[in-house]
């Protein structure tokens, strides 16, 4: 059936095949009749139905989901083989490219097909080697953003699919994109192909997110279904972004800023929404009650009262409490894409502030002038004033100004603490997947020391993003600091953390390196020995995740140099140490890396100590 439709369509667009001027205009009007059009549409729709919503399809695969060479199995997601084949896609192009796309009837089962398509790409990019199949499905791709295009960007206000619908779709597209952004040969025409359809869907869900009726239950699905997959994405994006990316990679640059630019739209309306931005800027008066209220009475003398019932309710515990799971489940690279999301809150957060301030600038502005105009009228209608009453008014409307200005300025502090308590919320989980891999590394036991340098390194590059956000955002400044210094002693708690990481690494590989003798130990860094192996293996290892602790530090010292007023002495032998040590093992990998990073460090360090003496 398929085939005799694609014979009917490809005839029907072949203006010469008739031969008669008559059976031509017989073929325009045949054709261009809308109810040929809209069956032929819910027809091909019909067949590309999600296999778990059909009764009954021909064709599907084996009970092992195993996938034939066209990609037409059906696979874990029930996406049949209809919806993997570009036959169909085409017959839905020829429908859509009609003059009667308004009587068509677009179900979302299309968005679904779209997702089942973006799957099925992911699945077997990587082994997609004979050039016959990569063809196969790079026409595939582009007949479905083909599609895509023509309903989301020409008629998205007409076709406008569920939530649901938008996240299961968004969610594949975010997992193409990760596919091919990690492939190791990436060819510039096929990755772009991937990349171009799954742009257009994750920019259509961000316009759609700004706009949705519901941000509550939107911000709710967001966080549990497609909040870590973004986070998985976006260090990745970064890391193409700030070059690190080669062009080798076949990946050109304009996709991956295409993609930044709607990530960060994504997240602004999906998590910040406007209509709910305000329970992320209440947590630091939410949190400090809740700890007033343990400590007055014990958990069953504590009353319930509505503002701690509010916060155990609000919907804003989604965000925190994905967080966490993320946490305890380990998985611990999605945490690098957290100071972007707090980037993009400060950023919303600024925007709005500064709307507001020219709102309240401008009735300021109104109120002046409306006192002017009617101190004029006053001034007609009797012009002797008592000097007295002058100075009166002048000095009233001068401390009208102040206190207007004295308001911005109380609001600016108040909005940097909203600001400061959003980074600390982010920060805890990071400070706590930090402090097991403290504990792992200083007692000795069975667990996997690849994964626990692996998830340290996570943390202490999380970590550093968020560093970077809060001192470009200038969100911690000393005098908006409590009397209490709660600021300043929550920084301190952090560089404590990453001074233990620090010292216990340089302990560990000193173990490893002096537990032989020093003859033994020269013969090992000469030798490929066994012994020598573990070294340089514990070397590589160590090195990526001592860097990314001397970054900390540094972020610290622009950020607040006092949280190192104590431990000066501590601070310099541990540099001492880590480049005696890296030089010591005369292996140049290791020494451009650590050494780079000690001099970097050392160099910065007496650079603020030298301006703080003058």
């Amino acid at each position: 059936k398929i085939e005799i439709a694609l014979e009917f369509v490809k005839f029907s667009e072949n203006e010469g095949s008739l031969g008669s001027e008559s059976q031509s205009a017989w073929r325009r009007q045949c054709i261009g009749a809308p109810r040929v059009v809209a069956f032929l549409s819910d027809w091909v729709q019909s067949i590309m139905l999600p296999s778990n919503e059909k009764k009954s399809i021909t064709g599907v695969s084996d009970s092992n989901g195993t996938v034939s060479e066209t990609g037409a199995a059906k696979r874990d997601g029930g996406f049949n083989e209809s919806s993997l084949d570009s036959r169909c896609w085409f017959l839905l192009l020829h429908c859509l490219k009609s003059e009667h796309l308004q009587s068509l009837n677009l179900s979302p089962n299309v968005m679904r097909s779209a997702a089942g398509t973006f799957k099925e790409a992911a699945a077997s990019w990587e082994s997609l080697h004979e050039e016959s199949k990569r063809s196969n499905l790079r026409e595939l791709l582009v007949l479905v953003s083909e599609c895509l295009s023509l309903i989301l960007g020409l008629h998205g206000r007409a076709y406008n699919f569920n939530l649901e619908v938008w996240v299961s779709t968004s969610v594949s597209a975010v997992e193409l994109i990760h596919k091919v952004l990690l492939a190791t040969a990436v060819s510039g025409e096929d990755g772009d192909a991937c990349l171009n359809v799954a742009s257009l869907v994750l920019e259509a869900f961000a316009n759609y997110l700004a706009v949705h009726p519901n941000p509550k239950n939107a911000f709710t699905i967001f966080s549990e279904k497609i909040l870590e997959p973004l986070l998985l994405l976006l260090p990745v994006v970064m890391k193409f972004v700030k070059g690190k990316g080669s062009q080798k990679d076949g990946i050109d640059g304009r996709w991956t800023d295409r993609m930044l630019k709607i990530a960060v739209e994504i997240l602004s309306n999906g998590l910040f929404h406007s209509a709910h931005i305000d329970g992320f800027l209440n947590l630091r008066s939410q949190a400090h009650s809740t700890e007033d209220k343990k400590d007055e009475l014990t958990p069953k003398k504590r009353k319930p009262t509505t503002e701690t019932y509010s916060m155990m309710k609000s919907y804003h515990k989604h965000f925190f409490g994905k967080l966490e799971r993320l946490r305890l489940d380990s998985r611990n690279s999605a945490f690098v894409g957290v100071g972007l999301v707090l980037n993009v809150f400060v950023s919303k957060v600024t925007k709005l502030e500064g709307t507001l301030k020219k709102s309240k600038s401008a009735k300021v502005v109104m109120q002046d002038r409306s006192r002017d105009s009617g101190s004029k009228e006053d001034h007609v209608e009797s012009h002797v004033t008592d000097d007295r009453k002058k100075d009166g008014d002048f000095a009233g409307q001068k401390g009208e100004v102040t206190e207007q200005s004295a308001k911005l300025t109380r609001a600016d502090e108040s909005v940097r603490k909203s600001l400061f308590d959003m980074f600390a919320e982010l920060m805890k989980p990071l400070l706590l997947s930090a402090e097991k891999c403290f504990e792992t590394l200083s007692h000795e036991g069975s667990e996997d020391i690849e994964s626990v340098f692996s998830n340290a390194c996570y943390a202490l590059e999380s970590i550093n993003n968020l560093l970077e956000t809060l001192l470009k955002g200038k969100i911690y400044l000393r005098a908006e600091d409590t009397t209490e210094e709660t600021h300043f002693n929550f920084l301190k708690k952090i560089s404590n953390t990453v001074l233990m990481l620090a010292s216990r690494l340089l302990q560990l590989w000193s173990i490893a390196f002096r537990s032989s003798s020093p003859a033994v130990a020269e013969h090992i860094l000469s030798s490929r020995s066994s012994r020598g192996m573990d070294i340089m293996n514990s070397s590589s290892r160590i090195a990526p995740l001592a860097k990314q602790v001397f970054v900390a530090l540094q972020f610290f010292l622009d950020i607040e140099y006092r949280v190192f007023q104590d431990e000066m002495i501590d601070l310099w032998l541990l540099l001492l140490s880590y480049l005696a040590f890296s030089l010591s093992l005369e292996v140049e990998e290791f020494q451009q890396i650590m050494v780079l990073a000690v001099l970097q460090l050392g160099h910065h360090l007496i650079n603020v100590y030298s301006e703080l003496r003058q």
